[in-house]
């Protein structure tokens, strides 16, 4: 009986009706966030800041990048999404630093992958930087708003969340000074 009302609720929420009703009072609504690119299981991954996503990983961890509007989070792979339960503002947020990682990578070799994303909020050249002084650090370029990052999977994995990162933190303060 529970599945059949959560699919229910998913079919009335799939377009983003939910969002918009619920945006007003700031409830907790049931939404989704597409993917086009990553599986579900490395979006999961990326905010959790795991190297695989799990069954009972710790959806607000130290380490977790999900905001704590959000209640659940699972990995949908019949569509490529994921099916998300919080407040649409932390839901949006959510949405905006996915989009900003769900790009195809290209891989040079068994040891290097280029991906290139393009930060709506967060300034490009403060991308470039952050992600110039993690440990390892691959080649990083920025051309018209565009951040370039070349390197191990891992590194780029790792620049990839610090990227996800700061855009949110962009888009939140970016709230905050509307807000007032």
């Amino acid at each position: 009986m529970e599945r059949r009302a959560l699919l229910g609720a998913l079919v009335l929420c799939a377009g983003g009706g939910c969002e918009n009703q619920a945006r007003a009072n700031d409830a907790a609504v049931l939404g989704k966030i597409h993917l086009s690119y990553l599986a579900p299981a490395e979006g999961l991954s990326l905010l959790l800041h795991q190297a695989t996503a799990e069954k009972g990983d710790e959806l607000h961890g130290p380490q977790s990048l999900v905001p704590s509007g959000v209640e659940m989070l699972i990995g949908f792979s019949p569509d490529n999404s994921l099916l998300v339960r919080g407040r649409p503002s932390e839901i949006a947020l959510l949405r905006a630093a996915l989009t900003l990682v769900d790009r195809p990578k290209v891989r040079h070799s068994r040891e290097r992958v280029l991906a290139r994303l393009e930060p709506r909020s967060a300034p490009a050249r403060l991308v470039a930087v952050a992600t110039r002084r993690l440990l390892d650090a691959g080649a990083v370029a920025v051309q018209a708003g565009v951040v370039e990052l070349e390197g191990s999977e891992e590194w780029v994995r790792r620049a990839l969340r610090l990227a996800m990162e700061l855009e949110m933190e962009a888009l939140r303060a970016r709230g905050e000074s509307a807000a007032r």
